[in-house]
């Protein structure tokens, strides 16, 4: 069995056009006209978005916002997402526009190394332009009980500087670790699987003509057995290039399950601080209403007290200047 044949003992019945033609769907790049031009619509489309990114890197340095990283007085590092995301993706788009420019190049032919390593590089910036959002959702995370409001008596912080700085690390450079060998492993087994593939396509074609009867029983049987040859020297190749796409997967799900529930927890736990916050706000503006209207009442209050000291001390008001009565005609 060979390119998921099964090649019969008389090797002289052999479909070899339909082994071609499976070849060439699977292993050649044979885009339909239609494809093309999605393909170029999306190379178009990352021409515009590398532009915009770039008018963003411009003005972050007018308005002197070109830093990317920094430690605060914690010792915490924080994302400068107005100019690491913009530059993230810029080279993202740069490297999708290149791999379609070399795709079209590789029409009709196989894929070469470059094609296939520049398309995969570009996973690599989109993994760190996932995780520098996710550093923004962790950098504003509260981090005390304080910032919690919790009432606590030990206000400790729940992560040190050192341990979030380090996870930032390990989230940002563990997919370039693991990926980029694999990546160049796929790209060059996938460049081999197609330049034997097309070293096959001659035997092959001459098969099929001669076929039709043109050659000799014998001299058939000859071509067969080196086109079998030649098929199995592919075999392996392609084999194995199926087997590192499918790890690749599977090794992206997990990443990518990862990165979504550190992303929902930051998310989630930002949430709650918020409400949390928003609830101290409010108490403490009803609280502020409350002192407000006690306020108001004291004030009436001391300026009752005053009036009526006032009228006390007048002595146009005989009688309220005590609570007893004076006859003055008693007196004369």
């Amino acid at each position: 069995m060979f390119i998921g044949f099964d090649v019969p003992p008389d090797s002289t019945v052999v479909n070899w056009e339909e082994i071609r033609n499976y070849g060439l769907m699977n292993i050649s790049p044979h885009p339909s006209r239609s494809q093309k031009m999605r393909f170029r619509l999306l190379a178009g489309g990352m021409v515009i978005m590398t532009l915009l990114y770039t008018i963003n890197l411009f003005k972050a340095m007018i308005d002197k916002q070109l830093w990317f990283f920094k430690t605060d007085k914690l010792g915490y590092c924080r994302p400068n997402i107005h100019t690491l995301l913009p530059l993230l993706s810029c080279i993202e788009c740069m490297l999708v526009f290149v791999s379609i420019v070399l795709l079209e190049r590789d029409y009709q032919g196989y894929l070469h190394v470059s094609t296939v390593f520049t398309l995969l590089l570009s996973y690599t910036f989109l993994h760190f332009g996932i995780v520098t959002r996710t550093w923004r959702i962790l950098a504003s995370l509260p981090r005390t009980s304080i910032e919690l409001g919790d009432n606590q008596a030990d206000h400790r912080s729940s992560i040190s500087p050192r341990k979030f700085n380090t996870l930032i690390c390990l989230l940002y450079f563990s997919f370039p670790v693991v990926f980029i060998p694999l990546h160049i492993w796929m790209s060059l087994n996938s460049s081999k699987v197609g330049r034997l593939w097309f070293q096959v396509m001659p035997v092959l074609d001459n098969l099929i003509l001669f076929n039709q009867g043109t050659m000799s029983q014998s001299q058939i049987q000859e071509l067969s057995g080196t086109a079998e040859g030649m098929l199995n020297t592919v075999q392996n190749p392609y084999i194995l290039a199926i087997l590192l796409w499918r790890i690749a997967s599977g090794i992206y799900m997990l990443f990518i399950t990862a990165e979504i529930a550190v992303f929902t927890y930051a998310s989630i736990r930002l949430l709650k601080a918020l409400g949390k916050r928003l609830r101290v706000i409010s108490h403490a503006k009803a609280n502020a209403a409350q002192l407000a209207t006690i306020d108001i009442h004291m004030q009436a209050s001391l300026v009752n007290i005053t009036e009526v000291s006032h009228q006390t001390l007048d002595p146009s008001h005989p009688k309220k200047n005590s609570g007893l009565v004076v006859d003055v005609t008693y007196f004369e």
